[in-house]
């Protein structure tokens, strides 16, 4: 949101995606598999149906690995097939953030509610599936669009939020906490870079961050071989 704040080329996007992931996770893939052959003398996953090397080859296998169904899976996470899903809705909501933002957040609240009260995908992991994540996804969005600036009594809620869930020890659902706490730490850390970036001592590490951020996505893979 970041990056297309202000225009969104469809073609320009979907290939950078395609370009900093899946070039460097065949790779990675294909010489953890070899390596994974030449250790053991054979391949394990013998009784999984091959179609389901398509979940490998699409980097889905972990997602639905580690929602209990069996592939080919050797590195990259469940994280994703999650980003990728989401990567591919991103036009959408980053239209509906422009054009409908009060009610696709409406939408959004009403779904996560339901969800969290009435879990429907039993067989699917709650941490892994988009429609539980989307406040927190949808949230810097609308920060990049909407708000940018942390006020400090902002900040300073946020941090007690933190403070008292990690003494109170909620039992509640630990979804919804996942929920409030990443938004709530996001807004510290927002406060908090402002200040620190405004010191000439800090030039030097903040020109760091920013170089690291733009190394491409796709040295991610090999990091995780």
């Amino acid at each position: 949101m970041y990056v297309d704040r202000d225009s969104l080329n469809p073609v320009i996007y979907f290939k950078k995606r395609f370009l900093n992931i899946y070039p460097m996770f065949w790779l990675a893939y294909i010489v953890a598999f070899f390596f994974i052959y030449w250790c053991s003398g054979a391949w394990a996953a013998t009784q999984i149906p091959r179609i389901r090397l398509l979940l490998s080859f699409t980097g889905f296998d972990g997602l639905f690995l580690a929602n209990g169904f069996l592939d080919f899976y050797i590195l990259g996470e469940w994280f994703l097939g999650f980003i990728i899903i989401f990567y591919l809705l991103f036009p959408l909501l980053r239209k509906e953030t422009i054009q409908h933002p009060v009610i696709l957040s409406v939408i959004t609240v009403l779904l996560y509610t339901v969800l969290n009260v009435q879990y429907l995908f039993k067989s699917w992991i709650p941490s892994t599936n988009i429609i539980l994540r989307m406040p927190e996804l949808l949230f810097g969005m609308y920060f990049m669009r909407y708000i940018k600036k942390v006020p400090w009594y902002v900040a300073l809620t946020g941090l007690l939020v933190i403070i008292l869930n990690s003494f109170l020890k909620p039992k509640f659902d630990h979804n919804i906490q996942t929920t409030y706490i990443g938004i709530c730490l996001f807004l510290v850390l927002a406060f908090v870079s402002e200040i620190v970036f405004k010191y000439d001592i800090f030039r030097n590490i903040h020109s760091l961050i920013k170089y690291i951020c733009k190394i491409p996505m796709r040295y991610s893979s090999c990091i995780m071989l």
